[in-house]
């Protein structure tokens, strides 16, 4: 769960946050600065933010060069975005979003928000969008690029930020948090690759100072084109000015606004977390009818439960009807004392389950074998075990690929003529001198 705050207000920023802990999920705060990404602050850490004097907005495509500049940034929902789906957050909330901007017929001035929610799988909950923005073009593009866009609330009417409502209409809307989570869930599951806006109106005891805020964007938005000020460039000008011309009053509305997304954001986050809905895998895009035939394996490991190759997979993919099962042997287990993040030695007790990869095992297996497209094996399976697979993968024209594992282990493709016929290696800096 992420909180946007407003750079300055550190007791906001501990406002919102205990706001999220309220409703049973932990806030995630996302700043940069020290040149690097922080994704979770200490108090001390959200002070020296909040204060800062120096802060730059940053989107996605300033990440790299606000971290290159070792600058205080503050992240805009495009950003946000961008870094909470990189750490696994499937849930912020912030205050408003970006949008189509007046005029966009002259400037293409579209917020780099919409085109982050169009692409990066993250629920934002937010207010809306400020009315000095095109709404009703923000909410056509939204629906145009396929961005879930839901009203939490009695009335499918898209909030405009400091008022309920406005022209605009959205997906639908809901008073019930957990047909949201329902969605976000079936979204996942099919992988649509759009966002999520959970628009949340004003909140009643809010709503009678909408109309004063209002009048005042409008003599702020008069000025801020009086004054050539664009792009970025406008909506901090926009919130300083109308906080002035309402004496403070906006900026009590905008806290206010917060901590309703906050609530809610915290709400939903926590039911997404202890949902129990069913979340299927779907392998492949293909829109042809699903074949019972199962497919040639790409690669076929063959040793014992620890092999020194690493893989991380997007789907369960692997296949179990192949393992053999030893039921009067512990299973191999190896240990390694690392220092300074480099191992200084290991113990290994593999010897006895590894001798039961014998060359008639691997014949018994001849046909997974031979469909393959790589066959992996390791140095700690017995010489003789390895040669009849080199053997198999010569004979169907498959490739072998050879991880020793350890220096000691590595001379057992060179007892028989296995080196020439092997294409691939993975040695480590020291088992690749000893070759």
């Amino acid at each position: 769960m992420k909180v946007k705050w407003e750079i300055g207000k550190t007791l906001a920023a501990k406002l919102l946050e205990d706001t999220v802990r309220s409703e049973g999920s932990e806030p995630a705060t996302i700043a940069l600065f020290d040149g690097r990404i922080h994704i979770g602050l200490s108090n001390e850490q959200l002070a020296r933010i909040a204060e800062s004097k120096e802060a730059v907005k940053v989107s996605r495509r300033d990440i790299a060069y606000a971290l290159n500049k070792g600058v205080v940034g503050g992240t805009t929902v495009a950003a946000t975005m961008y870094l909470a789906h990189m750490a696994g957050i499937r849930v912020f909330a912030t205050g408003g979003i970006g949008g189509v901007h007046r005029g966009v017929d002259q400037t293409l001035d579209i917020s780099a928000d919409l085109i982050e929610l169009m692409r990066t799988p993250v629920t934002v909950v937010c207010a809306g969008v400020k009315s000095i923005l095109d709404i009703p073009k923000t909410v056509e593009f939204l629906e145009t690029h396929s961005v879930n866009c839901i009203v939490f609330g009695k009335r499918n009417v898209f909030p405009g930020f400091f008022t309920q409502e406005t022209q605009a209409r959205a997906q639908y809307c809901t008073e019930d948090l957990n047909e949201v989570v329902r969605n976000i869930e079936m979204s996942e599951n099919l992988r649509l690759e759009a966002g999520t806006i959970l628009a949340c109106p004003i909140p009643d005891e809010l709503q009678g100072d909408g109309q004063t805020i209002e009048n005042a964007i409008q003599v702020a938005l008069d000025e801020a084109k009086s004054k050539n000020i664009i792009s970025k460039d406008v909506t901090p000008f926009l919130l300083a000015r109308v906080n002035q011309l309402t004496g403070g009053e906006s900026m009590r509305i905008n806290i206010g606004l917060l901590q309703n997304n906050a609530r809610i954001g915290g709400r939903l986050a926590r039911l997404l977390s202890e949902s129990e809905l069913p979340r299927p895998r779907i392998v492949g895009k293909s829109t042809h009818q699903a074949s019972t035939t199962k497919k040639p394996p790409k690669i076929v490991v063959v040793g014992a439960t620890i092999v020194d190759v690493e893989a991380v997979s997007n789907e369960n993919v692997k296949d179990s009807s192949n393992v053999e099962l030893i039921k009067d042997l512990p299973t191999a287990k190896y240990m390694s004392v690392n220092v300074g993040g480099e191992v200084r030695f290991g113990i290994s007790a593999i010897g006895d389950i590894v001798k039961k990869i014998s060359p008639e095992v691997i014949s018994s297996h001849e046909s997974l074998l031979s469909s393959a497209d790589f066959i992996l094996f390791d140095g700690n399976i017995p010489t003789q075990t390895i040669e009849r697979i080199v053997e198999l993968s010569t004979f169907y024209n498959r490739k072998a690929w050879f991880e020793p594992t350890d220096i000691a282990k590595l001379c057992k493709i060179f007892e028989f003529d296995g080196m020439e016929r092997i294409q691939v290696i993975s040695p480590n800096a020291n088992e690749f001198r000893q070759m």
